[in-house]
């Protein structure tokens, strides 16, 4: 896989959260059938990031509204002057 200078850093630290992952499946189900374990280790790396996704775009929303709110509450004080 060919990775920018940029990006060894944080695929280095991927590899290592999969490997750490992996490990921690494997321990857990006292399994060795690699195949299943990686998809164990893809599906709980997806839906890690998935929530993460969907928890920063209720701060986004959140942030949005406060925004607004705000806002509006400057230009009515601008028009009451």
């Amino acid at each position: 896989m060919k990775v920018s200078e940029s990006e060894v850093s944080a695929v280095q630290d991927a590899a290592r959260l999969i490997n750490e992952q992996i490990s921690s499946f494997k321990n857990a189900y006292r399994t060795q059938d690699d195949l299943n374990i990686a998809l164990m280790c893809c599906l709980k790396i997806a839906t890690d990031y998935v929530r993460q996704q969907h928890q920063e775009d209720e701060i986004v929303n959140v942030a949005s509204d406060k925004i607004d709110t705000i806002q509006a509450q400057l230009a009515n004080l601008l028009n009451e002057s």
